[in-house]
């Protein structure tokens, strides 16, 4: 008997209730996909549109910033143009060694407004001559054309030589030419027409020259984005290396890469985006937000679904009431000013440091070897080394500039043999004050030669130098110091009512004021160690006069109270005075470790800025400006000197006549000038005008109006 099969009715409503879900959870998941790629679409334009909208802000700001750092090269250019010394024709009725120390002289004064420039050169094309800071090139040598060179190296900017042509052409327009070895790399250098005619082919040029490496900072490096600049539709510089177009990446067949392209006053920069760019930075997060709203969707609705029974309208009702989410966008142009300029101040400032410390290191082993410390053990040498000082030489002398204002030629002659990476010699240089300067020369080259190259250093013209003979080794660098200490003394080192008047060691004692200034226990030490070797030798009253002078160094005003409590004025009791002071007034826990020497924690850019919005104020004061930037007034014109070759003062100075001539030619009065300027009365501004320009500012104004 067949049994029939009762079916529980709580069993046929659960079944078909899990059915009705299935099928109504795979019904949803469809709409669910569908707001999935729709939300992926919408997030993937946003996103996009949000990178065009930051591209462009960082385009307009960084080509804002180009386009500030290129003004001075117009500037300067339309400034020599009205200057005598940049025409050929002065070039042509005048002797040359004056053309030329003029021009070089003009352009190292440029050089501190163009710290964005390696270098800037001046070009006459008919004379076919460069002029550089430190010489005078053909332009086939100055970009390395030149093929017949002598045995000495010649630094060049080893230009491409097809591109000469561009130099040879006619009309006004910019040149731009790539070269390499622009500071130490390649770069690319901006030829601009300085003397034009119509329809003819520029008589002279200025050179300016920037390193890609500056290019890259202002630009810098983003994975997945390649860039493209221009300047008036010339290709300048691209990431990708040089000024070689950019190579579309194979993707971009398949996938939709993009360009971008932004102009700014003849600046034009394309941004070429990869597709991978897409691929590794949008589409992950855009995807990881869409997949999160997938899943948040799903899983409300499947929760939801458990308490539905019969009826959708519950889910229609919460999907409706579902907020809407939108991307906001946000204004960076303000966040990526401030991080660019904070990123330039740490970079400068990190050079600064790195470049003083390094220049501390040297000085610290050069005064150590010049008082005879010289210690062969590995540990010395080594350091010695690190320091940057070649003591494997076997020649050595000993060479004092005294007055660096008036033998500026050779002062630039040692400054460019002290920088240049020589196989045979080497040129060091310790300062004495800030118009004489110690050099220690080492080479390994023989005898005879170094002495007729020694020989000829003192037949300069206009070049007061005293040389010491030639030693072996550098244990006894120190007698060839001491010959030329003496050599000084005795040719015009003098002290009044002193018998033995070369026994006085001036040397020592501008050493030791100098060292006080700067704060550089360093070269405190070795003034007072040299001074305590020889007191035995001098006489009582030189012996009287010394300490005299190293108290009034290192005591001021309280100088004459400590001597007149001395009892004994003995070598050896002036020694330990000496010591007592040195102890007192340089004290080392007062000095950072490791910074022997204030070190101006700016760049000159900050300098050059503070001096154009405080210079014309009545109440501006070198010492004022140090105080501002938290150093003395010695230290600031020293570290300043050190940089641009030229005092503070007198840079200060050449600033505002220059200013004045500006305003003069504009057409206002004398008196009017001198109080914009700061000068306390129209007298002091006319002395300083003369004194500069060689002209009173009344006759400047008159001869630039009969000019006209």
């Amino acid at each position: 008997m067949n049994k029939k099969v009762h079916v529980s009715p709580h069993y046929e409503q659960s079944s078909s209730y899990r059915k009705n879900i299935h099928v109504l959870v795979l019904v949803l998941l469809i709409p669910i996909f569908i707001v999935f790629i729709i939300n992926f679409v919408i997030l993937y334009s946003k996103n996009v549109s949000l990178m065009e909208d930051s591209l462009k802000i960082e385009s307009t700001q960084k080509l804002e910033l180009l386009h500030t750092s290129l003004a001075p090269m117009f500037q300067l250019t339309e400034k020599r143009r009205t200057d005598q010394y940049f025409s050929t024709q002065y070039l042509e009725k005048h002797n040359f060694m004056d053309v030329y120390f003029q021009i070089k002289k003009t352009l190292q004064q440029d050089a501190v407004w163009m710290s964005f420039f390696n270098s800037v050169s001046y070009y006459n094309c008919k004379e076919n001559i460069v002029f550089t800071y430190n010489s005078a090139k053909s332009l086939e040598e100055y970009l390395g054309w030149e093929t017949n060179r002598n045995s000495y190296p010649v630094a060049s900017l080893e230009a491409d030589f097809s591109q000469k042509y561009l130099l040879e052409q006619e009309g006004n327009q910019v040149r731009i030419l790539e070269a390499h070895n622009v500071g130490g790399g390649e770069g690319v250098v901006f030829a601009m027409p300085l003397e034009i005619d119509a329809n003819a082919v520029p008589k002279s040029y200025m050179i300016f020259t920037v390193p890609y490496t500056t290019l890259h900072k202002i630009f810098g490096e983003k994975e997945g984005i390649a860039y493209t600049l221009a300047y008036n539709e010339t290709p300048v510089y691209s990431s990708e290396g040089g000024r070689g177009n950019y190579d579309t990446h194979i993707l971009s067949v398949f996938l939709n890469a993009r360009t971008y392209s932004w102009q700014l006053d003849g600046l034009d920069i394309k941004w070429h985006l990869h597709p991978l760019y897409f691929l590794k930075t949008i589409v992950p997060e855009i995807t990881i937000q869409a997949i999160t709203t997938f899943i948040v969707l799903a899983a409300s609705l499947i929760i939801l679904l458990q308490y539905v029974h019969k009826s959708y309208e519950p889910i229609y009702q919460v999907l409706k009431r579902l907020p809407r989410q939108e991307l906001k966008k946000t204004n960076l142009a303000s966040e990526f000013q401030y991080i660019n300029f904070m990123l330039d101040d740490l970079t400068a400032n990190k050079e600064v440091l790195e470049q003083t410390n390094q220049e501390m290191r040297k000085e610290k082993y050069l005064y150590r070897i010049l008082s005879g410390q010289v210690k062969p053990e590995q540990d010395f040498v080594k350091k010695c080394l690190e320091a940057g000082i070649n003591i494997d030489r076997r020649w050595y002398a000993c060479i004092i500039l005294e007055d660096i204002k008036s033998s500026n030629g050779l002062y630039g002659t040692f400054s460019n043999a002290e920088k240049t990476k020589d196989r045979f010699s080497n040129f060091y240089s310790v300062e004495i004050n800030d118009n004489t300067v110690l050099y220690l020369m080492s080479s390994d080259l023989d005898r005879e030669t170094l002495e007729q190259r020694l020989q000829r250093l003192k037949e300069k013209e206009n070049a007061t130098v005293y040389i010491s003979q030639l030693v072996e080794g550098m244990e006894n660098v120190y007698r060839a110091y001491s010959a030329v200490r003496d050599a000084a003394a005795e040719n015009g080192y003098t002290k009044e009512g002193e018998e033995n008047q070369a026994e006085y060691p001036v040397l020592e004692l501008q050493f030791l004021k100098a060292a006080v200034e700067e704060e550089n226990i360093d070269k405190a030490e070795f003034s007072v160690n040299v001074l305590k070797e020889n007191m035995p030798n001098y006489s009582d009253a030189v012996r009287g006069a010394v300490l005299a002078g190293a108290g009034n160094i290192f005591c001021g005003d309280k100088a004459s109270d400590y001597i007149r409590e001395m009892t004994d004025f003995g070598a050896d009791s002036i020694c330990t005075e000496l010591d007592i002071w040195m102890k007192t007034y340089m004290p080392a826990e007062n000095i950072p470790s490791g910074n022997r020497k204030k070190v101006l924690a700016r760049n000159m850019h900050t300098i050059l800025k503070y001096i154009e919005d405080n210079a014309v104020l009545p109440d501006f004061t070198i010492k004022a400006m140090a105080a501002e930037f938290g150093t003395s007034a010695s230290n600031l014109g020293h570290q300043f000197k050190k940089a641009t070759g030229q005092t503070l003062s007198r840079f200060i100075d050449e600033w505002k006549i220059g200013k004045a001539e500006e305003m003069l030619l504009a057409g206002e009065s004398v008196s009017e000038v001198s109080r914009k300027l700061g000068y306390l009365s129209t007298t002091a501004f006319t002395e300083v005008f003369k004194r500069l320009r060689g002209i009173t500012p009344s006759n400047y104004k008159l001869k630039a109006k009969r000019e006209e």
